[in-house]
């Protein structure tokens, strides 16, 4: 299972390897070796960040190279709000391998966190590019699911709302009752002046639970739009959390 297939999300950044419930260790082969990353992932659920880094920047120590620890470095400088660190590791990951999906997705990523939008959105046409769905196994659908949701949230917050309706349209095909989705698509038609169908969105969504916290959301979009008739007027929708 481990070393399944390098290019089919075998081993992806930290964040992600423990959707793959990888708990003991998560292992990469790279220029035929094996490269175990249990204590950085141990690091990365406990967000102690300065040991996670400390621990990559040893295994760069033995080989700069190695595109995961590069992208996961990436994730890390993220996650710290160093912008110009990611950016400059990250691209580094990619000329190291560049038919590595995950790099691409965080190239996309710290592009748009170094406020370079056009290019982020290049990377992620890229990534969802170099995915195919068909190889994938259900833990990594879910996996790349999240990495879509976090595309779509950008694209609706910098108000690319056909690329939008693009990610959130392939998050529907491999989840039709992702209820995240669903609130978001009703938000992407809300922009677009189109009420009904941002209604009818909002309200699949708030079907699926009106507890949880995008079922409050979309009740409230659905009041809001039955109180305030003119769709100029806009909500204070809260986006999805991207994380």
């Amino acid at each position: 299972m481990l070393l399944r297939k390098y290019f089919d999300f075998l081993v992806r950044p930290i964040s992600h390897v423990m959707i793959f419930c990888l708990v003991l260790y998560a292992a990469t082969v790279y220029a035929g070796k094996v490269t175990d990353y249990s204590c950085v992932d141990e690091y990365m659920r406990n967000d102690d960040l300065d040991r996670a880094e400390a621990e990559i920047k040893n295994i760069l120590s033995k080989d700069d190279k190695d595109v995961v620890a590069l992208t996961t470095l990436c994730e890390i400088y993220i996650k710290k709000g160093e912008k110009g660190k990611a950016l400059n590791y990250i691209k580094k990951a990619v000329r190291s391998d560049p038919l590595y999906p995950l790099a691409r997705f965080y190239l996309g990523r710290a592009y748009f966190a170094n406020g370079d939008f056009d290019n982020a959105a290049i990377e992620f046409d890229k990534y969802q590019d170099m995915v195919k769905v068909s190889d994938l196994e259900k833990d990594e659908i879910e996996a790349y699911v999240k990495d879509l949701h976090y595309i779509g949230h950008i694209y609706l917050s910098i108000k690319k709302y056909s690329k939008a309706y693009s990610v959130i349209s392939e998050v529907l095909k491999l989840s039709p009752e992702d209820q995240a989705a669903l609130y978001n698509m009703g938000i992407y038609y809300y922009h677009m002046h189109n009420r009904p169908q941002a209604y009818k969105y909002f309200s699949k969504a708030a079907e699926i639970s009106k507890t949880s916290s995008v079922g409050g959301k979309a009740s409230y979009a659905m009041d809001y739009m039955r109180s305030n008739p003119d769709s100029r007027f806009e909500p204070d929708f809260s986006f999805l959390d991207s994380e």
